[in-house]
């Protein structure tokens, strides 16, 4: 109870030594070629004067380090762990599939097992729809759904076998064209050898499961028994439960007549309200200025 009655006076700013990147100017300092760049080689995060004695350089902003003791600046070619941690999940995709091209040999034999772990695991978070996240993303801020695709990319990409993984939903807060890439994330899951149980409502992925099971009749209390289990040709033979719906049997038709809102909506009145106010104030405006011309045009008339 002490540590949570002391929250209450903390909060979180970034740091203002790395401007909240979490490295040291030394781990900055090292860098990775970038796209659209030729390979050059990285200036030593040290350098050395004429009687063989270090200074030590500081990182100032982003992309340079300054030497302490002169007001010379030294540019770092190339792209940064932090900024690489600030990509998309889909550009930072992009970037590592190109990076083999812009490594050497050498460089290739150092950091080849590193960068196709690192593009499979970015795979594995855009087949679950996660493209759109940025890698430094604050996991407080994610959605439910969200994070349970981040889970079940994380299992995916270990490899385990023998395992019972079970699924509330996954498919919150995805975009319906990306719902085929989660379902055969799980068929892969499942492929591997692990048992993939999911409390799920949408209808593409009830028709890709292996065994469906329905729990009825009705919701909380007037439920919780099976009235229907099967594969999905047998589900749909069944005339209770939601194999009603799914076998077109019973259908929820679009309403002829929408119903009218008891209020109006605020911001369609907001919007009226400024609508009625432009037009008002332009009305008023070519008044002024047609009344204008007229008494100029009356006092022409009377001068000749």
């Amino acid at each position: 109870w002490v540590k949570r009655d002391l929250e209450q006076y903390q909060s979180t700013k970034p740091c203002p030594i790395c401007n909240g990147q979490r490295l040291k100017p030394e781990t900055l300092s090292v860098r990775l070629p970038s796209p659209g760049l030729p390979p050059q080689p990285l200036p030593h995060p040290r350098s050395s004067d004429k009687g063989g004695a270090k200074k030590p350089l500081s990182l100032h902003g982003k992309g340079s380090v300054n030497e302490e003791n002169s007001g010379e600046g030294v540019q770092l070619q190339g792209t940064s762990i932090a900024t690489i941690s600030s990509m998309s999940v889909d550009t930072a995709q992009e970037y590592f599939e190109a990076l083999p091209k812009l490594l050497s040999s050498r460089q290739m034999v150092i950091g080849e097992r590193a960068v196709k772990e690192i593009s499979e695991r970015l795979t594995f978070l855009k087949d679950v729809g996660l493209g759109y996240l940025t890698l430094d993303r604050n996991a407080r801020t994610l959605a439910g759904g969200e994070a349970q695709r981040i889970r079940l990319a994380t299992q995916i990409g270990s490899g385990l076998m023998g395992c019972l993984y079970i699924l509330d939903e996954p498919s919150i807060g995805l975009h319906q064209r990306d719902n085929r890439k989660l379902i055969e994330t799980l068929q892969r899951l499942r492929d591997l050898g692990n048992t993939v149980i999911v409390v799920e409502h949408d209808e593409e992925t009830m028709r890709a499961a292996d065994w469906l099971i329905d729990i009825g009749p009705g919701a909380g209390e007037h439920g919780g028994e099976v009235i229907n289990e099967g594969p999905l040709e047998l589900f749909l033979k069944s005339k209770v439960g939601t194999a009603r719906w799914l076998n077109g049997s019973k259908r929820i038709e679009i309403p002829v007549e929408r119903r009218k809102p008891y209020s109006p909506c605020p911001v369609i009145v907001q919007l009226s309200k400024e609508l009625m106010a432009a037009e008002s104030k332009s009305d008023y405006g070519g008044n002024g200025i047609e009344a204008k011309s007229k008494s100029k045009g009356k006092g022409l008339k009377a001068k000749a």
